[in-house]
């Protein structure tokens, strides 16, 4: 379960959760989940949101005050309106934006504080086995397929992200021995720890396996015709 997903769990009267990403001084939404469709704080980062970025103005101005201390502060929240929005400090370029029920803001905020340790830890321990480019995908799927079909032959053809759900997916082909058909395969590696989440393989086209059993066929009937001629030059 994806980490907006666990805030969004905590409490039914959280709404909206989203994890919002520095990247070169502005803010980005990497993640997000919501509850019935809810759109109170997701408006107001539409509003600010320039060329798909969020903009720093975003942040509560108690909230420049998180470090890394353990005596900072880790979570700010505040009531406006008919909504209750939270900031949750997770890293040094990461953030939990949070909007709430007012009725539930109270409660949903003490959870909130309660999990977040734990929350964090998760995160940390996630990223130590993430999967962080093209080159970490190609090793694991090409691990994974000289393993699953002891094959030492495995070739690479395509590898693509899918930032929804935190996914490499890997085409290729591998075959067991020279002289065997290759085969093509695709699976999906988890990008938060490199699991293999599913795998597919071909068989061989049946033209391929005509062709093979063609050149099997031939080598027998030369065989044949070999042995057939040494036996006639040695009468």
């Amino acid at each position: 379960m994806r980490l907006t997903e666990q805030v969004l769990a905590l409490h039914d009267g959280i709404r909206e959760v989203f994890l919002l990403e520095e990247r070169a001084g502005l803010f980005v939404v990497a993640e997000e989940a919501t509850r019935d469709k809810a759109a109170i704080l997701s408006n107001s980062i539409n509003e600010m949101t320039r060329n798909g970025t969020l903009a720093p103005a975003v942040i509560l101005g108690a909230a420049t005050q998180f470090s890394k201390t353990a005596s900072s502060l880790r979570l700010v929240g505040i009531l406006y309106g008919d909504v209750g929005i939270m900031f949750a400090y997770v890293n040094e370029n990461k953030l939990l934006a949070i909007s709430t029920e007012p009725s539930s803001f109270s409660n949903a905020m003490q959870l909130v504080n309660d999990a977040l340790p734990g929350l964090i830890k998760e995160i940390e321990r996630k990223t130590l086995g993430a999967v962080k480019s093209v080159v970490d995908a190609g090793e694991i799927a090409r691990a994974y397929v000289a393993k699953t079909s002891n094959s030492s032959r495995v070739f690479i053809n395509e590898i693509t992200y899918r930032a929804a759900n935190h996914r490499w997916e890997v085409h290729g082909s591998y075959r067991s021995s020279r002289v065997t058909p290759s085969k093509e395969f695709q699976l999906e590696v988890d990008g938060d720890d490199g699991a293999i989440m599913s795998f597919w393989s071909s068989l061989p086209s049946s033209l391929v396996l005509f062709a093979y059993g063609v050149v099997a066929l031939l080598a027998a009937l030369s065989l044949v015709a070999w042995l057939l001629y040494s036996n006639l030059l040695m009468r």
